[in-house]
């Protein structure tokens, strides 16, 4: 019996000492549940592409026609073959558009 109510005192103590901070951890909890709900909207706007950065390939510079400037594409005709050839044996038909 006295080990019961030592426990049952250990737990008066600890729950006196929570009554102490309730507010405070309410205010925690709505604060964490807003920032979560704040950050979760931008990374949805950010994927919907509804906020766009300076950077972002939107970018009046970049027409082209494709969605990334031609420039910093530099690919070894090596690759190109090898490339060719992975299409070919997957099943994937191409036609040869950089010898014509």
């Amino acid at each position: 019996m006295r080990a019961f109510r030592g426990m049952k005192n250990l737990r008066y103590k600890i729950e006196r000492k929570l009554d102490r901070y309730n507010h405070l951890m309410e205010l925690i909890r709505t604060a964490t549940g807003l920032t979560v709900l704040i950050l979760q909207i931008i990374l949805m706007l950010h994927l919907t592409s509804c906020i766009t950065s300076k950077n972002s390939l939107q970018n009046e510079s970049y027409t082209n026609g494709y969605d990334y400037p031609i420039e910093d594409v530099k690919l070894s005709p090596e690759f190109i073959k090898e490339l060719q050839l992975n299409l070919i044996k997957t099943g994937v038909i191409i036609k040869d558009t950089i010898n014509e």
